[in-house]
């Protein structure tokens, strides 16, 4: 049987796995992930997988070997981190499969690179300044507020809002005594500061298709009043008028094609500002969380499904007319910032709006806050007439959770 290898790999690509196999191939796993992040493990249920290869260091050569070593016939190979997505796009060349273009993968993968490049085609860019953690700048050129991140990692992870000299320099020296270690534990060296964007936040989800960029879903993001820099939930599309779509459509293909990416899946995060659309991010992969889910809800559009067919050579054309379940659709992050043990958890799920929820496995042991905005535990999905509705009635649903705890 011909097998899919997924390098590392997030529960949103696992939901592609029944697609695999019902193509008739068979899904492995490749993965470092018990040597570099074990906890990342835990959201995975391994038993979807054929077969898994843990590898101390995830290589293109170790790679190579061990699919030579087990006469492998490989369709397809998925990559599921942004840290691993050159490394299988460098793979699946080697093996003549379709991949992301791999200039447009390093051009994207500093984000400092992708601000050279876009501000060298006269692209609006925020006011930036990479450095490097052995020689941070003492009063840098960058008016506070600033946003402060690792030159290469995704979304949230290791973010940090510096809104004066004294918050910098606490910021600095929180990052030399903590481990400085990415998602996938590589450790970091270059940070990039970056003016704050004031304006609201979206993502946008697009897919390639049949030799052309495909816009899947455009997002609203909200984030916290106290700490705008976390992120509490996604509501799936965003409510923009005809003409900002428009406009948000063409600065995304304009960004696109700047950074040479062709091929695969994309997730891209923007500000809007009263200047127009921003860039923040560009993540190598499909969104985390449920994005995938809420496009599907709300559009009928597949893109896991579609992401499968292009890495397998066997592409078929996005329909506009799929059948979709909710006008509106909201993924409500629950998180938790005390040091406690939780041990169970109950939530009301009479509400018409509710969709559905999931939590953690219990029980949830919180021994440190995880990046920038606490520590997540479950989330909540609710459907609304509006962007905003859909978000408001899953915080309503949210204040029915209740939460037994060890202090």
């Amino acid at each position: 049987m011909n097998v899919f290898i997924f390098i590392e790999a997030r529960p949103v690509e696992c939901t592609g796995i029944p697609f695999v196999r019902q193509r008739g191939m068979s899904p492995i796993l490749f993965t470092s992930l018990h040597n570099r992040n074990p906890n990342l493990l835990l959201d995975l249920d391994l038993d979807l997988f054929d077969n898994v290869y843990y590898f101390e260091d995830l290589n293109r050569g170790s790679i190579l070997s061990l699919i030579q070593e087990k006469q492998m016939i490989v369709s397809g190979i998925i990559g599921c981190f942004d840290d691993v997505m050159i490394l299988t796009s460098e793979v699946a060349n080697e093996l003549e499969l379709p991949h992301p273009s791999l200039k447009g993968l390093k051009n994207v993968y500093s984000k400092k690179n992708t601000r050279d490049t876009l501000k060298s085609r006269g692209i609006i860019q925020p006011m930036y300044q990479e450095f490097s953690l052995s020689r941070p700048p003492s009063a840098p050129f960058v008016h506070y507020p600033f946003v402060l991140k690792p030159i290469r990692d995704a979304g949230a992870y290791g973010v940090h809002l510096c809104k004066n000299k004294n918050e910098y320099f606490q910021t600095l020296n929180q990052i030399k005594e903590s481990s400085k270690l990415s998602m996938l534990g590589s450790e970091y060296d270059n940070f990039i500061i970056e003016e704050f964007l004031i304006g609201e936040f979206y993502g946008v989800e697009i897919i390639y298709n049949l030799g052309e960029w495909y816009i899947a879903g455009v997002n609203k993001i909200f984030v916290s009043e106290n700490n705008s820099l976390c992120m509490e939930g996604v509501s799936q599309p965003a409510d923009l008028s005809e003409d900002d779509y428009r406009m948000i459509h063409h600065h995304i293909y304009c960004w696109v094609e700047a950074l040479e990416l062709k091929g695969g899946a994309l997730n891209i995060e923007f500000i809007l500002t009263d200047k127009g659309p921003v860039l923040v991010e560009v993540n190598l992969r499909v969104a985390g969380a449920r994005a995938a889910k809420q496009v599907y809800m709300t559009s009928g559009i597949e893109i896991i499904y579609h992401l499968i067919n292009f890495l397998c050579g066997d592409e078929v054309a996005i329909s506009t007319k799929q059948k979709s379940d909710f006008k509106y659709v909201a993924d409500l992050l629950i998180f938790s910032d005390e040091y406690e043990c939780i041990t169970t958890i109950d939530i009301c799920t009479e509400s018409s709006y509710y969709i559905e929820s999931e939590f953690k496995k219990l029980p949830i042991n919180i021994g440190s806050q995880q990046r920038n905005f606490g520590t997540i535990i479950g989330h909540v999905l609710a459907c609304g007439d509006s962007c905003e509705d859909a978000m408001a009635n899953a915080k309503e649903i949210s204040k029915t959770i209740h939460i037994n705890k060890i202090s």
